[in-house]
This record gives structure tokens, C-alpha cells and sequence, in this order.
């Protein structure tokens, strides 16, 4: 896939997979750990999807010569570790933070709310969002400068997206679009595309035709990613470790459109996001989905992989001791309550991280996790505590921006 730190003419990216089944499904036990993890399957929003890499094709009009497809017969290999085999036997956990870290980051959330963006909600009528409100864009300018955090005004972007007729539009229109969206998110350090692939597979997200791209509603979608990244500290989502949004048409499970998928981030390529257009659209908007897809990158980076994103006994030893993940049994299990933010976190520690680490992201209303149970607000403490460490301020800015 295209890095974000070429910038010549990138009207429109579409992401061309190609896929090495044995290479994605051979078992942990045959992994070789110098050339990544075992490529279990992919989760996020659902669990069991194969690995993807991705590369660019080029679209008449719409792409500059920048394809990263070989000719011939591409293949699908995992991707490597960010550290190397000696490192690797030296770090086998994830790192945890100190105790005095999690007491500060715990005094932190432990102030009341900021009273103003409090009444802002309580004035904001059902399915509108508080942030819209008069003063609100002031006030978290004020609140990032003053901790040293770097807003981006989203607001010329959607004025460059107003003189582009994206009620009819064509390939080159949509490929303006993408142009506009993504010398906004360049800001953060990732792109954003839609996936196109020649191959149809079982368990995979599913790309989009070229020619049925007009069909899709995507002034929605620019102004939807507008929306949610435009309060975004760009320190919190460099830390995040996201590199790519790739907008997909659906996602399949068991080799049918399953809608219940809203968005994945799969192992050999963890900084990567795969988002649903339909969940671009919904009522909700994107942010639930792609908040809990970026707690996962976030996670897989602050932990160096996911193979040690699951090895992380600071958070893990926070769950009682009689308590078990629960694998794809989640939705029959009755006793996650008082351990994980939702029954869906309860099928393994990587959803149960994702879920509880969304409420550090903006909008999100923080009192269900300010109010949760006591292993639940720990875990929330120590997931506040490591993105303090790599993004100091950001939980201050999140706590006075917040109702």
C-alpha cells in the first residue's frame, strides 16, 4: 500500500490485493518468527478474516504511476516484526507502565467535568453531535495549546469538498474527493482509499467495482471522516500507529455478506484500518467503529505486535481470577459485566483492549467508563496511562473536552 509520505498526484488509491492462502492460514505452529507472527486471523469488530497486504493498481485518469504490483504472480507474505530476533527473546510481554503512572493518569480522570461542555450536551438535541455546538471549536483550541497539542481546523478541507459536485458524481469526481480527504489526513499521518481487488475469497473484506463507485454516497463518507478526526489531538493518532483507512464494500464471513462487520484490523499488517461504507454512512456515524479499530492499532503499537498485545499480564491480571476469555462463545456468556466493557470484549484480550481503549478518543462518552466496574476502570487507568506516555497531555485535553 501507498505510504503516506509520497504525495505526488494522489488523486484517488485503490488498494489491489492478492493473497497467498497458505501463507495466511498456515498454523502458529509452522510460523517463523523471523518473518512475522503467526498470521492467526484478523479481528476487530469480528474475529476470523485473512491476511491482507496490499498494493496499488492504476485506474485510467484517476492514479498516478505509482503501482506497487508485480507483473507477474504476486504474492502475499506476513510481514516482519518491527524488532528483530534477539530483540524478540529480550521482549515477550507487553510492557507495562509504573504504578505512579497509572496514580496520575487516575487523579487526571478523576476531576469533574468540565462544567461548559457539559451543558453544551445537555443542550444538544438526540443524534447531533455536542461538538457542533457554539464555543465548543474554541474551546478545544484553547485546551490543545495549552498542553502542547496540535489540532488540525478541518474546515478549508470541507470548503475544497463544497466545489465538488459529489451529489453525481463520476470516477475522476470521487478521485477529487479522496484528493481533498487525504491532504487532510496526510496531517496524521495516514491515507485514506477504497479496496479493489480481481479476486473473490471466502473470508474477506469485499472490494468495490471502479465502475460502482458513483453509486456510493461518499460526500457523506468525506464529511463523516471529517467529523471524526477533526478533535483529534495529531499526536494521539501518530501514536495510534494508523498508517491506512482502506473503505471496503462489505465484509464476508464464512463466504456471505455478513453487515454485522463494521471494520477490521488484521495481524501481518496492524497499522492498517478496514472500515464498511455502509458504517461510514450509519446513523452513528464512523466513530464507534473506527475509534475501537484505531484502539487496536494503538495497542499493537504500543506493544510492538500483536503476538505481544496478547501476552500482556498488567492488563490480563486485572481480570478476576476465575475469569476466562471466552473465544466464539462471547455472545452465550453472561458473566462479563463486571470484567469488559461489552459482551464482545469478553471473547479475547485484543476486543476487550479495543473496547475499553475507545472511550480515549473524543466523543465518546467517558462516564460509562469512569463509572464501570472496578476491573474495568483499572484497565481504563492503565490503557489512559500508556497513550499519556507517548502522547503526554492528550488524557488531560480528552478529560476538558468531554462531558
Amino acid at each position: 500500500m501507498t505510504g503516506v509520505e509520497d504525495s505526488s498526484n494522489p488523486d484517488i488509491w485503490f488498494s489491489h490485493s492478492d493473497w497467498d492462502e497458505e501463507a495466511s492460514f498456515k498454523s502458529p505452529e509452522k510460523a517463523n518468527f523471523e518473518s512475522g507472527p503467526p498470521p492467526q486471523k484478523g479481528l476487530a469488530r469480528k474475529a476470523g478474516l485473512a491476511a491482507l497486504a496490499a498494493s496499488v493498481t492504476i485506474l485510467p485518469n484517476l492514479f498516478s504511476d505509482r503501482s506497487h504490483v508485480h507483473a507477474e504472480t504476486p504474492t502475499v507474505s506476513p510481514k516482519p516484526f518491527p524488532y528483530d530476533r534477539y530483540q524478540l527473546n529480550l521482549l515477550t510481554t507487553c510492557a507495562p507502565v509504573s504504578n505512579q503512572e497509572i496514580q496520575e493518569i487516575d487523579s487526571v480522570l478523576s476531576q469533574p467535568p468540565n462544567a461548559r461542555v457539559e451543558e453544551m450536551a445537555r443542550r444538544t438535541p438526540q443524534y447531533e453531535n455536542y461538538q457542533n455546538q457554539p464555543g465548543f471549536r474554541e474551546l478545544a483550541q484553547r485546551e490543545a495549546d495549552r498542553l502542547g497539542l496540535t489540532l488540525i481546523d478541518e474546515r478549508p478541507y470541507r470548503q475544497r469538498l463544497d466545489q465538488i459536485d459529489l451529489v453525481y458524481p463520476n470516477q475522476n469526481v470521487i478521485g477529487e474527493g479522496f484528493k481533498v480527504i487525504n491532504d487532510f489526513t496526510r496531517n496524521y499521518g495516514f491515507d485514506v482509499s477504497v479496496l479493489k481487488s480481481t479476486e473473490s475469497q471466502i473470508d474477506a473484506p469485499v472490494p468495490f467495482k471502479p465502475q460502482d463507485l458513483p453509486n456510493y454516497y461518499f460526500d457523506g463518507v468525506f464529511n463523516y471522516l471529517l467529523d471524526t478526526f477533526r478533535y483529534l489531538p495529531v499526536e494521539e493518532v501518530k501514536a495510534s500507529g494508523i498508517k491506512h483507512i482502506v473503505i471496503v464494500r462489505a465484509f464476508k464471513t464464512d463466504g456471505k455478506i455478513d453487515w454485522n462487520v463494521g471494520g477490521e484490523v488484521q495481524f501481518n499488517d496492524p497499522n492498517t484500518v478496514y472500515i464498511g461504507i455502509a458504517e461510514l454512512g450509519s446513523e452513528e456515524g464512523p466513530q464507534i467503529v473506527i475509534f475501537h479499530e484505531m484502539s487496536h492499532t494503538g495497542d499493537f503499537n504500543y506493544c510492538h505486535s500483536p503476538q505481544l498485545s496478547q501476552n500482556d499480564p498488567q492488563y490480563e491480571d486485572l481480570n478476576p481470577s476465575n475469569f476466562q476469555y471466552q473465544g466464539k462463545k462471547y455472545k452465550t456468556f453472561d458473566g462479563w459485566r463486571a470484567v469488559t466493557d461489552t459482551q464482545y470484549g469478553a471473547q479475547n484480550i485484543w476486543e476487550d483492549k479495543a473496547d475499553t481503549g475507545k472511550y480515549l478518543l473524543p466523543g465518546i462518552n467517558r462516564v460509562v467508563a469512569l463509572k464501570s466496574p472496578k476491573a474495568i476502570r483499572k484497565k481504563y487507568d492503565v490503557l489512559a496511562a500508556r497513550l499519556e506516555k507517548q502522547a503526554p497531555g492528550v488524557v488531560e485535553y480528552l478529560e476538558e473536552i468531554s462531558p
